[in-house]
């Protein structure tokens, strides 16, 4: 299918700007700092719509307001629905891109009744139990473990209001994961959304027992997720991150190398280099603790 953008315009009181051309070339839809060639970025604030327009790769902009005069011979298209057109042409036009291709390595251990779908890759010495399921665009690299009813590669809980109802945004993208990790029983790695984008695991990184990482999370190498832990949608993790059972971390949020995460936390902020947070919400760990134990003598 291709994107014929033009067709749903009219569904919507748009102004368009730019070189309009360039509409029918478009291939996908994409973020603003994406990396694959003739897509259309959402960019509603000053940051995003100024990186879309220094990227080549992307060749039109949906947006709510026109954050500079020149507009780089893209194509922008302005509207008071910005949101809702963006999703509804990513819903309505999937990309066909597709680079991974179905390989299984040597020496795997695979469960006949673990499921495995096309455009898989998994490399060497892999062990995948029963139950597993591996979705398609999914790469697993060298020496990985795969538990009992993991799944890998599945559409994360992405919701818009299309219409004045809520509409599920398709995930096109894929999932990586680096060699040695072990994602334990019943866990769970959602793909990223955009076409080429990959939610990302990496090296040597420990998934416990009902883990949930969504859409487009990165885990830097080393990262450390005890049982019952929720990563949400383009949350950062950076090398060596120890993240303590049933925490939470909220989206976009950056954790820093070597963050210790306590038991129970929901972090909705970044968290800097060597920090030690506990806590609803997560703060300096030592500083509540301190805090807890005057109040508890107070009593």
């Amino acid at each position: 299918m291709t994107f014929n953008i033009a067709a749903v315009l009219p569904e919507f009181e748009t102004q368009l700007i730019g070189d309009i051309g360039q509409l029918k070339n478009v291939k996908q839809t994409a973020f603003a700092w994406s990396n694959t060639p003739f897509s259309i970025a959402l960019a509603t604030g000053p940051k995003y719509f100024k990186q879309a327009l220094a990227n080549p790769n992307i060749i039109a902009i949906i947006t709510t307001q026109i954050f500079s005069e020149e507009t780089h011979n893209k194509t922008v298209i302005k509207t008071a629905n910005a949101d809702e057109l963006f999703h509804v042409i990513h819903n309505r036009f999937p990309p066909v891109i597709n680079n991974t291709k179905a390989y299984i390595g040597e020496n795997c251990k695979i469960s006949p009744q673990a499921t495995i779908e096309d455009n898989v890759r998994i490399g060497n010495n892999c062990h995948i139990e029963a139950g597993a399921y591996i979705g398609s665009n999914t790469v697993i690299e060298d020496d990985c473990y795969i538990g009992p009813n993991a799944t890998i590669g599945t559409q994360a809980l992405l919701s818009k209001k299309i219409n004045g109802q809520n509409r599920h945004i398709e995930h096109f993208g894929g999932v990586l994961i680096k060699t040695g990790c072990a994602v334990h029983a019943s866990s769970n790695i959602s793909k990223a959304v955009y076409s080429n984008h990959m939610t990302h695991i990496g090296a040597h990184c420990q998934l416990g027992i009902q883990v949930n990482v969504s859409h487009d999370a990165y885990l830097a190498d080393n990262c450390i997720l005890s049982g019952n832990v929720s990563i949400t949608g383009r949350a950062k993790l950076a090398e060596n991150v120890w993240v303590g059972t049933g925490s939470t971390i909220s989206n976009w949020v950056v954790v820093g190398a070597n963050a210790l995460i306590r038991a129970g936390s929901v972090v909705i902020q970044d968290v800097g280099e060597n920090q030690d947070v506990s806590g609803n919400f997560a703060s300096p760990h030592v500083k509540r603790l301190k805090q807890h134990i005057e109040q508890t003598h107070a009593k």
